[in-house]
């Protein structure tokens, strides 16, 4: 008797062993999840592409697998799991949070040498964004707080939100690199809030709490993605308010992203709440067909030397509709799967 877990472990070793190491990884390691019960195998994947293109190219391979494990057939289902894609990320959060548990010394000392995190290189530019009625109102309301002659004090935060994938980020980080080209002398961070709080935390087991206020409270402009992150934290969410509060009585700005409404985000104090919403509010939708067909022609320059063609675009974009990250995703590992294997896109 082989345990359900060490055959699922076998068969995706297994898999490996016929696909080999890089084509695995690029569609089976951090994009599937195997479960076998009762002569039953199915195989989970986040998004119809690539639920539909494991099962086109690589069935009969993962049939062979199974009965190479377990010495019998298994029959094989596809199916499509949105929820792989937050727990990725999810586990990805806890794996950080976990080594500073573990390793609090070391990365206070590196805090205390340090003095403050390197700032961190923004990938996002305003030049590469598709704008389109999805997001244009957000991109404009952003844009506008690089100008120095712009009176933006009028609305403070801006708070950014949508659905995973749809932007949020890259809008966030082109600001912070326009900011970088523009306004030289212009303080100003981007931080997650995950590493707000992170921060935080080290500030007061290394006694290092003044320095962090110094080093938050005197900016021209902070901005933090994911604010979210701050739920149920309440000392985090205290020291934030006044983080704000200082930055706001100098009459300069703060940036927030959500993957949600200020009124929905849960456990956070009303007070925060009643700040956000006193500052302008700004939706990033869904991309409609045209919108997705742009971002993945512009994806396309970006990332590789072959053509892609226009069928190949338009059956991404009329398939992947949720967000802008599942069509760049699908395409990369369209791309990769083409470099690995040899055959056109």
């Amino acid at each position: 008797y082989v345990p359900r877990t060490d055959t699922v472990s076998s068969i995706q070793a297994k898999i490996a062993e016929k696909l080999g190491p890089q084509k695995y990884k690029v569609w089976f390691k951090n994009a599937t999840q195997f479960t076998a019960a009762g002569g039953h195998l199915k195989v989970s994947a986040p998004n119809a592409f690539i639920c539909g293109w494991i099962e086109r190219h690589f069935a009969d391979t993962i049939v062979e697998a199974a009965v190479e494990v377990s010495g019998r057939e298994h029959q094989v289902s596809f199916v499509v799991d949105p929820k792989l894609l937050p727990a990725l990320k999810k586990r990805q959060l806890n794996s950080q949070a976990e080594f500073i548990a573990k390793n609090p010394e070391r990365v206070a000392r590196q805090y205390r040498r340090q003095g403050a995190p390197p700032p961190r290189k923004l990938r996002g530019r305003f030049e590469e964004l598709v704008v389109g009625p999805a997001n244009e109102l957000a991109v404009s309301v952003v844009r506008r707080i690089v100008d120095p002659g712009t009176d933006t004090y009028t609305y403070n935060p801006v708070f950014v939100h949508g659905g995973c994938g749809l932007g949020k980020t890259h809008l966030l980080q082109a600001l912070g690199n326009e900011l970088a080209d523009k306004r030289p002398d212009c303080r100003w961070r981007y931080v997650t809030g995950d590493e707000f709080t992170n921060a935080f935390v080290l500030a007061i087991r290394s006694n290092k709490v003044g320095a962090f206020r110094q080093q938050y409270r005197h900016l021209d402009i902070l901005i933090i993605d994911d604010i979210h992150f701050l739920a149920n934290k309440k000392a985090t969410q205290e020291e934030f308010l006044h983080t704000f509060n200082a930055i706001e009585q100098r009459r300069q700005k703060v940036i927030l992203a959500s993957d949600t409404h200020p009124k929905l985000i849960g456990q956070f104090s009303e007070q925060l709440i009643n700040r956000f919403m006193a500052g302008v509010v700004v939706r990033l939708e869904v991309p409609d067909f045209p919108m997705r067909c742009e971002i993945l022609r512009r994806r396309a320059r970006m990332t590789t030397d072959q053509p892609v063609p226009e069928d190949v675009i338009a059956y991404i974009a009329g398939h992947l509709k949720a967000n802008v990250r599942e069509l760049e995703g699908a395409l990369l590992k369209l791309v990769m799967f083409s470099a690995v294997s040899h055959y056109p896109i």
